[in-house]
C-alpha cells in the first residue's frame, strides 16, 4: 500500500515538473505600454512629447516628431519592419525609417508630417517578441500641429499660392521663390517658421517668370499682410512685377494710403493705372476721383492704419474684366470699388484685362520676376536712381513686416468668395 502511495506521488510530482517546464517555455505575447511622438512644438519651438496611446486621438503632434512605441517585453528586431509599423493619412502612405531594439521601436518620418492633418499609426500582427510572442493588431490615431492648406473659391484659377511655411515654395505649378535677407517665423495663429518677414532693408523674395501671372482678362490677388512701420523710412513696396509693366504694392509711408500700380491691356494698347486707396470715404459723387464708385470711411478709427500697423489683415485685390471695375477688401470689408467705364478716358474704357508689358521699356526691365518684399527683381534696372526706387538704396521703399498665404488667380473675385475665403483663413 505504501509502494502505491509513493508510485502515485511520484506521478503527481512530475506532472507538476512537466507543467512547470511547459509554462516556462511558453513565447511571451507582445503588449504596448507607451507610444509617445517627440519633436518642437509649432507655436513654442520648443521640445515636447505627446502620448499618442490615450483613450483619445492626440493633437498638435509636431510636425517633426519620432514616435517611439514601448513594449511590456524584447521585440523581434527582425519583425520591426516599415510593413508591420506604418504611418498614414487620407493622401496616403508616410515614407519612414523603422528600426527595432529591446524592448522599442522607433518610427522616424523620411519628412515633416503635414500640417493640421489626420493619420493613423497601424501596428500589425506580424510583429513579434524575442521569443516568438504574438501581437494583435492595433490602430493609434493623431492629427499634427498646425492647419491645413484652405481650399479656396475658384481653386481651378489658382496660379500660385505660397503659405511660406520654411520656404517660398509654391504648391502650383512649381513658382518657387529664390530668398535674400528672408526670415521665417510666426503667423497669425502663432504658428512658427509659418510666414516671410523681410526687414525693410535687404529682404526679397524673387520668383521666376512673374509675368506669367498677367497673361490678359480677370485677375485676383490675395494675402496676409503685416506692415511694420517702427523705424521705417518711407513706404513699403510689398510685392511687384516690373513695377509699371505689370503691377506693384504700395503702402505709403506712415500708412496714410496704399495702392497697386497695375497694366491693362486695350484692343490697341496697354497702360499703367494707380488705384490709389486712402479709406477717407470719398467717392465720385463726394469730392472723390470720378471712377471711385464706393470708397469706405475709416478715418473716424484712424484710418488704413488701424488695420494694417503692426497687425494681420487679409488683403485682395481684384479686377473684373467682365465689368471693367476694380476693387479691394481688407479683413472681408470693401474698401473701395473703381469703375473704369466712368472716366472720360476711351483708354480706361476699353481695357480688357491686365497684363505684363515692357515693350517700351528699353533694358530696364529684365528679369520679369515676381518679387515679395519690393516693386521688381533685383536684375530690374527701373528707378535704380532714385533713392526711394533703387534696390541698393536702404532707404527705399523696401518692405518691412510679414507676408503670408499669397494667392494669385486668373479670375475676378465676388464679393462671396472673398468673404469664403477670409472666414477660412482668419485666425
Amino acid at each position: 500500500m505504501k509502494s502505491l502511495k509513493f508510485y502515485l506521488l511520484a506521478i503527481v510530482a512530475m506532472g507538476v515538473l512537466f507543467n512547470t517546464g511547459c509554462q516556462e517555455d511558453d513565447p511571451s505575447p507582445l503588449n504596448v505600454l507607451t507610444i509617445n511622438a517627440a519633436g518642437t512644438d509649432l507655436q513654442s519651438g520648443t521640445q515636447t512629447v505627446i502620448d499618442l496611446n490615450g483613450s483619445s486621438a492626440a493633437t498638435d503632434v509636431p510636425l517633426d516628431a519620432t514616435i517611439t512605441i514601448t513594449f511590456d517585453t524584447d521585440i523581434d528586431v527582425a519583425t520591426a519592419t516599415s510593413s508591420n509599423v506604418s504611418i498614414s493619412s487620407a493622401s496616403g502612405s508616410v515614407a519612414a525609417t523603422v528600426t527595432g531594439s529591446g524592448k522599442g521601436i522607433t518610427i522616424t518620418p523620411n519628412a515633416e508630417l503635414a500640417r493640421g492633418t489626420d493619420y493613423t499609426l497601424t501596428l500589425t500582427s506580424g510583429l513579434a517578441s524575442s521569443d516568438g510572442g504574438g501581437f494583435t493588431s492595433t490602430t493609434r490615431s493623431f492629427k499634427s500641429a498646425g492647419r491645413s492648406d484652405v481650399a479656396p473659391p475658384k481653386e481651378a484659377d489658382q496660379l500660385a499660392y505660397w503659405n511660406f511655411n520654411g520656404n517660398s515654395n509654391s504648391s502650383n505649378n512649381n513658382y518657387n521663390g529664390t530668398d535674400i535677407a528672408v526670415t521665417y517665423g510666426a503667423d497669425r495663429f502663432g504658428n512658427q517658421e509659418s510666414a516671410a518677414f523681410f526687414d525693410g532693408d535687404a529682404s526679397i523674395i524673387e520668383v521666376a517668370n512673374g509675368d506669367q501671372f498677367l497673361k490678359g482678362g480677370s485677375f485676383t490677388l490675395s494675402y496676409w499682410v503685416r506692415v511694420d512701420s517702427v523705424d521705417h523710412v518711407g513706404g513699403h513696396f510689398v510685392m511687384g512685377i516690373g513695377d509699371v509693366y505689370g503691377f506693384f504694392i504700395e503702402v505709403q509711408g506712415g500708412l496714410g494710403g496704399m495702392k497697386i500700380t497695375q497694366r491693362y491691356e486695350s484692343a490697341d494698347a496697354t497702360l499703367a493705372n494707380d488705384f490709389f486707396v486712402n479709406a477717407d470715404g470719398q467717392d465720385a459723387n463726394n469730392g472723390g476721383w470720378i471712377g471711385v464708385e464706393f470708397e469706405k470711411d475709416l478715418t473716424p478709427t484712424n484710418g488704413l492704419g488701424s488695420l494694417l500697423d503692426q497687425k494681420w489683415a487679409h488683403m485682395v485685390w481684384v479686377y473684373d474684366a467682365g465689368t471693367n471695375k476694380r476693387h479691394v477688401y481688407i479683413n472681408g470689408q470693401l474698401i473701395e470699388t473703381d469703375n473704369l467705364n466712368s472716366p472720360p478716358s476711351p483708354a480706361l474704357n476699353n481695357i480688357t484685362g491686365v497684363t505684363f508689358d515692357d515693350s517700351d521699356a528699353g533694358t530696364d526691365v529684365i528679369g520679369k520676376g515676381l518679387a515679395f518684399g519690393f516693386n521688381h527683381d533685383i536684375a530690374t534696372t527701373h528707378w535704380d536712381n532714385e533713392p526711394w526706387g533703387g534696390y541698393d538704396f536702404p532707404d527705399a521703399n523696401h518692405f518691412k513686416g510679414g507676408l503670408d498665404d499669397v494667392r494669385i488667380f486668373s479670375n475676378a473675385y465676388s464679393a462671396t468668395d472673398v468673404d469664403q475665403l477670409y472666414n477660412a483663413e482668419k485666425p
